[in-house]
């Protein structure tokens, strides 16, 4: 079986010599080659509060929130990477039946696409009727044989193309 864990690598399992922040960037002091973020730092003790279980998430947000905690970042090179849109430069087929992989959820729709394609294959070869002693030319069982337009059908559901 197809599992998330061999589609998505977790970003600190890939870099795993680099130290990874979720933090928003309040300031970058290019000349001193500085990086300042902002993370948002909770309270373990609130957490357990009876009332907690009460109240909308805005409000329990605000309340575990403690305080921000800024921190500096100093490097020798900086890259500045902005976020990306998919281009399909006109191609509107291609556009409306492509997957794209921007996030845990893309990747969890193609790894059930995969999965039902193979499955559908599948269903193929089981629909074919064989015979009990069927044999091909060269007298070794032919379990598989499916007719031309079953083959094809299979060979497309089986064909993956990644760009």
């Amino acid at each position: 079986m197809i599992e998330t864990r061999h589609i998505v690598t977790p970003i600190r399992a890939f870099c795993n010599r680099a130290k990874f922040y979720a933090a928003r960037v309040e300031h970058i002091d290019l000349n001193n080659k500085r990086v300042y973020i902002e993370s948002p730092v909770f309270s373990s003790t609130t957490k357990t509060n009876s009332k907690m279980a009460a109240m909308n998430e805005e409000s329990r947000d605000a309340i575990l929130l403690s305080s921000l905690q800024i921190d500096r970042l100093s490097y020798d090179y900086l890259v500045i990477a902005i976020g990306s849109e998919t281009k399909f430069f006109g191609m509107t087929d291609i556009e409306k039946h492509a997957f794209t992989i921007k996030s845990w959820n893309d990747a969890i729709v193609i790894r059930n696409h995969v999965i039902h394609q193979l499955e559908q294959a599948e269903v193929l070869l089981r629909q074919q009727p064989q015979p009990p002693h069927a044999y091909d030319d060269n007298n070794t069982t032919n379990s598989n044989s499916l007719n031309p337009h079953q083959e094809n059908e299979r060979e497309n559901l089986l064909t993956f193309v990644i760009v």
